[in-house]
This record gives structure tokens, sequence and C-alpha cells, in this order.
């Protein structure tokens, strides 16, 4: 008798091993007596696979929402499971945080640091104030604004790091200045070991056949009218315009290889009349022997 009830107890056992119901209410806890959630595990989790469904949260009804005192990672890695799928293969992937401020708000800000703000991002700004690092006026339509609040000179307010590139895809970029009307615009002294122009031509036309190279008196008028050689540029257009490195180095060296054929062809002209004074020179003792003679 005792065997038959002790089968008939383990039954049932053995019939819901595969599955395990909790109650609708109250929380689970394993490693722990008190679960805070409905499901509390102390310790690591480990599975086959996981399958998380996608839900998004809505905080428009506690838009102050604070988070206290924690740490917080984000990874997204290929070979991570994403919600939205339980095997690399059908999971979705995209934005791995998104914050987004309200239409009806001028501007959204994400402060990082304490409460001096020490670094914030600023979206779609709205200045109207004489506040700190801010410009008196309206509207100003930046898509991302990075501001340390701080002008400590040896720390700065940016800096990149890492070995991989950073890329700016569109707009120019303006240091010293907020209104850059080049991809670079730099108001101030760049100090660099070396730069790099690339050109699609150069002034070697000079030493080719028929180069129309001007005479010197055609020089010397042009100059005399001028007031500068010919197809450089001169003190008017440098103020208003300034220069093209690639330009006007090109065109210098143009001048410097119409300089070389003057020169050239002086020294052609002097060996020459060196020639000529020799030969003059020569008949000149002819005759005085002929005169001593006499």
């Amino acid at each position: 008798m005792k065997r038959l009830l002790l089968l008939f107890c383990t039954i049932p056992m053995a019939l819901s091993s595969q599955t395990n119901v909790f109650p609708a209410s109250g929380n689970v806890g394993i490693g722990t007596t008190t679960p805070e959630k409905k499901l509390d595990v102390i310790g690591q989790v480990k599975a086959d696979s996981y399958a998380f469904p996608l839900v998004q949260y809505d905080f428009s009804l506690a838009p102050r929402t604070q988070l206290s005192a924690m740490s917080m990672q984000l990874f997204d890695d290929y070979h991570t499971v994403r919600p939205g799928g339980d095997t690399p293969d059908n999971n979705r992937y995209g934005t791995l945080l998104a914050i987004y401020g309200r239409p009806s708000h001028w501007q959204t800000d994400i402060f990082v640091g304490a409460e001096t703000k020490r670094m914030y991002f600023r979206t779609s700004t709205w200045r109207s104030g004489n506040s700190e690092n801010q410009v008196t006026g309206g509207f100003h339509n930046w898509r991302t604004i990075l501001d340390s609040r701080s002008n400590v000179a040896s720390s700065g307010k940016l800096q990149l790091t890492g070995s991989g590139n950073h890329f700016i895809e569109h707009g120019n970029l303006g240091i010293g200045t907020t209104t850059p009307d080049a991809k670079l615009a730099v108001n101030g002294i760049i100090h660099s070991k070396e730069v790099k122009v690339d050109l699609t031509g150069w002034s070697d036309f000079v030493f080719e056949e028929g180069y129309p190279l001007p005479t010197l008196k055609e020089v010397e008028q042009h100059i005399k009218t001028k007031g500068h050689l010919k197809d450089i540029p001169n003190v008017q257009e440098v103020r208003e315009n300034g220069i093209l490195l690639g330009d006007i180095n090109a065109k210098l060296l143009q001048k410097i290889e119409e300089l070389t054929l003057y020169i050239i062809a002086q020294d052609k002209k002097i060996q020459r009349l060196e020639k000529e004074n020799t030969r003059i020179e020569k008949l000149e003792e002819k005759l005085n022997r002929i005169l001593d003679k006499i």
C-alpha cells in the first residue's frame, strides 16, 4: 500500500516536469529570497537562445523621469542577439540608443557630468539671452552642439581619440569662425609639418617648343603699365580673394622657368660677346706688331 501511494504522488511531478507555471501576481527569485522584479536573478544567466519582444517605452507622462546613480552599458555586436529575435540571422539592426525631445519643445539637452554641466549635447537650440556660451538671437538650426561649459585652455572643449578615422560627411568646417566659406576655414595660423596640394597641371609647358616667351622689353612695359608681373594677381586681388597655394605656386614656377630661359639666352649672348672680344684683342695685337715695325 505504501508503494502504491508513493507511485501516485510521483506521477503528477513527472507529468509537469517540463513546464513550470507561476501565478500572475508576485515575483520569482533565483538566488534571492526577496525578488524585486517579475524575474530577479542574482548571478549569471546562460541559455542557447533568447527571444525578446519588441517593446517601446513612452515616458511622455513623466518627462522628468530620473535614474538614480547606476551604471549602464549598451552593446551592439554583430554576433550579439538583439531585441526582436532569438538568433543572429533574424535580428533587426538599427539604433542602439535614441533620445528624442518632444516636438513642442524648442530644444533637447543631454547633460553629462555634475550640476556644473561640464558637457552637454544640444539639438535645435533657441537662444534668447546672454547666458554663458550662448549668443543673443533667435532660432539656430544646429543639429548637434557640444559644449564642455569650461574654457580651460589646457584641456579644451573637444577631444577625439582612437586609431580610427573621423568623418564630416557634408557642409563646411570652421575653426575660429562661424561662417566657413570652404570645406575647412581657419581664421588663424595653421602649423603643419607638410601641406600636400593636388593639381591637374604644372608649368613645364614653358619649356615646350613654340611657347610664346615675352621679350624683356614686353615684360618691362607690362610692369610699367600694370605694376605687377603678367599672370600674377595684384595686391588688391590678394586682399579681396586671398591666394590658392597650388595655383600661385604653379604661376611662380612659370615665372622662374621663364627667367631661366632669359638667363640661358643672356648667357649665349655673353659667350658670343666674349668670343668677339677675344677676336678683337687678337686683331689689336697684330696691328700693334705691324705698327712697331714701321
